[in-house]
């Protein structure tokens, strides 16, 4: 029997190359095929095992605002659990509050589209939008579902967060907003672990962005000020 020694050194460099191609294709589909976050044994900043990066979903129930001046219509700090994090909302971006909170350039781009509002109308409607969110989560246990997303390098996470039902208004705070004419449909979306895939929500989000223009809500309303 020939050792391994003499076996390699009758494979001619194309049959080589071949079989590190195929070591190649192969290492890459068992990444594949495992599971997200395999290999991952942190944890999420809840305090729990994370299977994935990001982590899995986890449901955080009896939430409550925490009341902070850098909260707006789309990211605010919550406290569930005894501790305290701050989430962005998926799907959507509120106008900005302030002039100073971003650059001209976002602003403008915010104001664009709304059909055109000027930069005043954008930070109306943003304060507009951070009045929503907190009368509609102040004193309120809601929901957060979150998997623990950073929003680029920040302190912040995405998240689905869902308000008690009420008369047959929307359920879910992205929906409640755009349906108010308050944001726009503009960021990372995610499928809902309890709900429709991202691709059905950001149809539905479609949906009643159109309503809220037609009816002039919210930064729609702003068109007709200019």
């Amino acid at each position: 029997m020939r050792g391994f020694g003499s076996l390699a050194t009758s494979i001619s460099p194309t049959r080589w190359l071949l079989l590190l191609s195929l070591l190649a294709v192969g290492t890459v589909c068992l990444q594949r095929a495992l599971p997200l976050g395999y290999l991952d044994r942190s944890t999420s900043p809840h305090g729990l095992p994370a299977m994935a990066s990001p982590h899995a979903w986890e449901q955080l129930d009896n939430c409550r605002l925490v009341s902070r001046s850098s909260n707006d219509g789309d990211s605010f700090r919550i406290a569930a659990a005894g501790k305290e994090h701050v989430f962005r909302l998926y799907f959507v971006d509120c106008p900005e509050t302030i002039q100073r909170s971003a650059g001209p350039d976002r602003i403008a781009d915010q104001g664009r589209y709304f059909d055109g509002i000027g930069n005043d109308a954008v930070i109306t409607a943003g304060q507009e939008a951070r009045s929503f969110t907190s009368n509609l989560l102040r004193g309120t246990p809601f929901t957060v579902f979150t998997r623990w997303e950073r929003v680029f390098d920040s302190h912040r996470f995405y998240a689905h967060v869902s308000l008690p039902n009420t008369q047959g208004q929307p359920t879910d705070l992205a929906e409640a907003l755009v349906s108010a004419g308050l944001a726009r449909i503009h960021t990372t979306g995610a499928d809902h672990p309890l709900g429709p895939s991202e691709r059905r929500q950001h149809q539905h989000l479609r949906s009643l962005e159109r309503k809220a223009k037609a009816a002039g809500l919210g930064a729609w309303h702003l068109l007709s000020t200019r």
